[in-house]
């Protein structure tokens, strides 16, 4: 009988080494199954699911609690069917204890259903002479193993569109409206070394790495081409339109910024233009350009905005606005919206004239703007956004807005910890506050639902919360995982071991992009 001991840490209000064993009995056969689990020990969640890929072994976590205090008591996991690897268990406190086990990764591809013992014993766990009663507790597993990589032939999702700019497109919805089936959910491809944001277009996926802007094929996750734009202080990500790849760069601090137009289909530069040097650079990481029909739209040094044509990059008009921050212009036929920090800005599309602002006052960003955002409009006149500071971690801090285009007003504006861009759809809007997604009223704001989230999500200071719906499900991103979350029945249907930046291709690929990673999944 092979015994694994494993090292421990203190936690709570007590410290307690943890022995663990993987084994099966002696005599080679399973013992009998034990009746009702007796109520001194509660396991979350009381049976075990999760989709493994071959020759990998896929973490399960789960927690137990104890009735009374188990200080006396020794623990242990003991498999019965040899589908697992690797368990471990740690005490919380001397009534908690937070566990998991690993796939074996030798299992085959297919469906293995199996069974572990949590065992309580007074004694060695090895023999448990002595048993806690009740031990042992029998949770049962069931883990589904897919081929590594599944290369079927791309098609359209139907309704789906290339994915060009930040959140998708020009109104930065990040909602895709066709419907995906969970359980035909499958990993494409994976291809490691950390990546930025990622756009899609006619079957390539495009991302920058500060001096150097990658395309990579949809189909195999192979490199097609590589452009160097040289020794840069910062790269922004890239956006993509009409054949034409838009990369902007940062040579040096103070040195203003590049934007170069790259062939889409072999990286050759097309054009190129320097912008006016200035502004503070250390809070200027912008988010992609938003290209519009023929045109694109970028802010440089701080806050000003440029519109430029997509072709030459000859300049149409620029505007200086106030702020600073990571942001990028939203873009429809009737105008131009940024919101940087907590004004909202509404600009004339054909003159570059400002028309009309908001500024919410009752909102103090320190003076840092605000990060990584973009104004999300809901194609029916009204612009959702979210407020939020570098330093945003105080109650009511952190805002969710929505504006009326047409009465150039505030509709109504929510207080709390909001870290998402909010995505508006189903009369909807999902956005990531505290450790929850929430659905609100899109006409009021108002809570009307709500997942927690089994983990923590990144502060938004450092990494963006990704989010997209596509359909009926919500992906979003959390500290290590990606979840799926059906936005009508609240339940989550689906979960990825990666957490990143999302984007949905028109070949219904979702792609998860993060420091380690670049996940291709099949939604069909």
């Amino acid at each position: 009988m092979a015994r694994i001991r494993l090292g421990w840490r203190a936690a709570g209000l007590a410290v307690a080494s943890v022995m663990m064993a993987a084994c099966r009995w002696d005599d080679g056969h399973d013992a009998p199954d034990p009746p009702e689990p007796d109520p001194f020990l509660t396991i979350t969640p009381a049976a075990l699911e999760a989709v493994n890929y071959a020759g990998e072994s896929t973490v399960v976590p789960f927690a137990m609690e104890t009735e009374t205090s188990s200080l006396d008591l020794q623990i242990a996991i003991v498999d019965r069917s040899d589908g697992l690897a690797e368990p471990f268990i740690q005490r919380v406190d001397d009534h908690h204890f937070e566990a998991q086990v690993s796939v074996a990764p030798g299992l085959a591809v297919g469906t293995h259903s199996g069974q572990f013992e949590v065992r309580l014993c007074y004694d060695d766990t090895a023999s448990c002479k002595k048993p806690r009663e009740g031990s042992p507790w029998v949770v049962s597993y069931t883990f589904k193993v897919l081929p590594a990589i599944n290369l079927t032939p791309l098609r359209k999702l139907p309704e789906a569109l290339a994915w060009t700019t930040y959140r998708g497109n020009a109104a930065h919805s990040a909602f895709v409206p066709a419907e995906v089936n969970p359980a035909e959910f499958t990993r494409r491809w994976v291809r490691s070394g950390g990546v930025s944001s990622v756009v899609v277009e006619e079957g390539r996926i495009y991302h920058a790495d500060l001096d150097r802007t990658v395309a990579i094929s949809e189909d195999t996750g192979d490199v097609q081409w590589t452009f160097d734009a040289g020794l840069v202080y910062a790269g922004h990500p890239p956006a993509v339109a009409n054949g034409q790849v838009f990369v902007v760069t940062s040579p040096e601090v103070f040195d203003g910024t590049f934007i170069r137009t790259l062939d889409a289909a072999t990286g050759q530069l097309k054009a190129s233009r320097a912008t006016t040097p200035g502004g503070d650079l250390e809070f200027n990481f912008y988010l992609a350009p938003t290209p519009y029909e023929s045109d694109v739209y970028l802010p440089v040094d701080s806050a000003e905005l440029l519109r430029l044509d997509g072709g030459t990059l000859a300049p149409a008009w620029s505007n200086v606005l106030t702020g600073r921050g990571m942001w990028t212009p939203t873009v429809d036929a009737a105008g131009v919206y940024a919101q940087i920090g907590r004004k909202f800005v509404a600009i004339d599309r054909a003159t570059g004239t400002t028309q009309w602002s908001l500024e919410d006052l009752a909102y103090d960003d320190d003076g840092y703007g605000y990060l990584r955002s973009a104004a999300v409009l809901d194609g029916e006149g009204h612009a959702y956004a979210k407020h939020l500071s570098p330093y945003d971690h105080q109650e009511g801090k952190s805002r969710l807005v929505s504006v009326s285009l047409a009465d150039k007003a505030w509709r109504w504006r929510v207080a709390d910890h909001f870290s998402s861009d909010p995505i508006v759809a189903h009369g909807m809007v999902y956005v990531v506050n505290g450790q929850s997604v929430e659905g609100r009223s899109a006409e009021t704001g108002a809570l009307q639902w709500s997942w927690a989230s089994p983990e923590a999500f990144p502060l938004a200071f450092y990494k963006e919360v990704g989010t997209v719906v596509v359909g009926q499900v919500l992906f979003v991103s959390a500290t290590t995982h990606t979840y799926a979350i059906d936005i009508n029945t609240h339940q989550q249907v689906w979960s990825y071991p990666e957490a990143g930046r999302l984007a949905v291709s028109d070949n219904g690929i979702l792609y998860i992009a993060s420091d380690r990673n670049l996940t291709a999944i099949n939604l069909h």
